[in-house]
Order: C-alpha cells, then structure tokens, then sequence
C-alpha cells in the first residue's frame, strides 16, 4: 500500500537534511528473488473469483497489454479462465512504454475497432504497471474512466446490495443514486492512491475505484490491480447475464467538469485558508473545499505536487457545470493574486 502524503514529506526531509545514520557494512542485506511469486500469484487470484461463472460465459475479450510486465503474468490466468482472447501489445518494449496523449488516444481507437470487428464482449488496455484498465464495451465504444467506474459499481451493487464503495470525494453525484438504489453506501475518501486504498482495507468495503482506471478488491488484496479488475469485470458480467453496453446505457447520465488554475506555491496556503474560512462544511474535512449547491456542487482541491488547483463542478447541464467551473476558478484566481 502506499505511504501517505504526510509519511512521504517526513521521510523526504529526513532523507534531504541527510539526518540519518549510513548503514554498517557487516548489516547490508541481500537481495533475494521469489521466482515462485507469479505462481502463487495465479493460485490466489483464482480462488479469489467465481471460476465456473466465468468459464460459462465464454468471453471473448480483446486485451491491450501496452508493451508492459502484465503479459507474464495474466496469460496463466486468461487460459485457466477459459476465454478466447486477442492480444495485442504484448511484447516486453522499453523503448514503447512511454506513450504521448495522442499515441494512447490513437492505440485506443485501434482497440476499439479490434473489438467491434470482431464483435467480442469488451477490449481492455493494461497501463504499464498493471495498476489500471481503460475499457472498450461490445459495440467498440471508448468508455471515459469515470464511466467506467460508474458501470463497475452498478455492477458490483447489482450483485452485493448493501454493500459499500470507496471513491474519491469527487466523483460524481451518480455514484450516490446507485448506492440508494440498492441500498448501499459510497465512502467518500481523498483523492489519492494512499488514501482510495485505505479506505478499500475497511472491513465493510467490497470495491474501491479512483475514477481513473483504477480499480481495488479488497478481498483479495487492498491495492489497485488491472489483472483481477479484468476478472472480477467479467464475473459481475457473467453472474449478471449482461453486456457491458446494457449497463452503461443504462447509468444515469452526469455533467461535470472540471478546470486548472494556475497558483504560486507560496499562495496555496493562503488559498485554501480563505475558501475554507469562506466555505467550509463537513465534507471540507475529507479533501478540499466542497461547496454544496442548489442540485450541484464544486469542489476546489490544491493539487499535492504541481503549483495549481483543480476546480470540479457537476450541475443539471454541460452549461451549468461549466458555468460553476469558470465562476469558481475566477474565485481561485483572485485569491491567488
């Protein structure tokens, strides 16, 4: 699991003050491989999802693997699962692992033209360190992260009603009609990996998601993983006798949008002080400033590494959601003058 902000600065400062003491010679370690780790890996991985489920659906999948290290391992459990699959991409390349926005928008596009000629249930794409997916559904439509994760809790509610997931304080309002649909709860948390993932290990949580591709089982292990995403996706599926499509054709619809100001970091501080004194509710507490509104809302969030605030609004329209965005980000702008 990752360290938190707070437990990252600490050492960080530790470690540029240089204010430790340099190891013995006689206490250096060695460094040992587990060359079982892959297996053991796969042994888990299987009991920790409906097997028989999976293989009586028979998927056909397209999978994306990015020239990254999941293709050693995912194999395994693609054939242990019974799919015919289509993979692409799947050779180890350090020279192809850096993609630009245009080259992965372009590969994207190649996915999902794959996967509708071939009229398979969905195509995939690993990102390069197996953490997330970024889906393509059965009629060859490119799903945007935060869909995907909205089609992956209506699922996963569908199958568990009552139970709880964990998502970041900003996603949108949709997420809260599909738990009361179902009589469950979205625990909101921060918006970072550390804290998606602390809020995954709670005992009453069953799915976390970060809206960005990434995805946490916590019942097999409290970190993001794009293997068993892919696993657990097909088994809702199956256990659902659905299509994807269906499910997100059927997800109510959201406007949001979101905006980046620019702020000098010695003016953050002050920033978020203001708009805390100004607006602050409960919800402040978990990550920046949200501001409830009449059938909306903004929230304004200093992001952690980049002298800048990201300004998310959701409204009634495209409009409305862009017209809160804008008047918000004037707001910040102002401040940080």
């Amino acid at each position: 699991m990752d360290l938190e902000k707070a437990a990252e600065r600490r050492i960080e400062n530790t470690f540029f003050r240089e204010d430790f003491r340099r190891v013995y010679l006689d206490d250096i370690g060695n460094i040992v491989v587990d060359e079982n780790v892959v297996d053991s890996y796969v042994r888990d991985f299987l009991v920790a999802i409906d097997l028989e489920a999976i293989r009586r659906a028979d998927f056909n999948i397209v999978i994306d693997y990015a020239h990254g290290s999941s293709s050693l391992a995912f194999p395994k459990i693609l054939r242990q699962l019974g799919c015919e699959m289509v993979a692409i991409n799947s050779s180890i390349d350090e020279l192809r692992m850096f993609r630009t926005a245009e080259q992965f928008e372009q590969e994207m596009q190649q996915l999902a033209a794959i996967t509708k000629t071939l009229n398979f249930d969905f195509g995939v794409r690993i990102d390069l360190g197996g953490e997330k997916i970024f889906l393509v559904d059965n009629t060859g439509r490119l799903l945007d992260r935060m869909t995907a994760f909205a089609a992956m809790t209506a699922l996963f509610f569908s199958r568990h009603p009552g139970a709880s997931v964990a998502a970041p304080i900003g996603v949108p309002s949709l997420f809260e009609r599909l738990a009361e649909s179902h009589g469950g709860t979205i625990l909101h948390t921060r918006a970072t990996t550390s804290a998606i993932m602390l809020g995954a290990a709670r005992e009453d949580v069953g799915l976390a998601g970060d809206g960005d591709g990434g995805f946490v089982f916590p019942s097999f292990l409290p970190a993001f993983d794009s293997m068993l995403a892919i696993a657990k996706l097909m088994e809702l599926l199956a256990e659902s006798n659905t299509k994807l499509s269906d499910v997100v054709d059927t997800l109510p619809s959201y406007h949001m949008v979101t905006a980046h100001v620019s702020c000098p970091w010695d003016y953050k501080g002050k920033v978020m002080r203001v708009l805390s004194e100004q607006y602050r509710t409960e919800d402040t507490q978990v990550d920046g400033i949200r501001i409830g509104l009449d059938n909306a809302w903004v929230l304004i969030q200093p992001d952690a590494d980049r002298p800048m605030f990201h300004v998310t609004a959701e409204g009634a329209s495209d409009d409305r959601a862009e017209q809160l965005a804008g008047e918000y980000s004037e707001v910040v702008k102002s401040l940080a003058r």
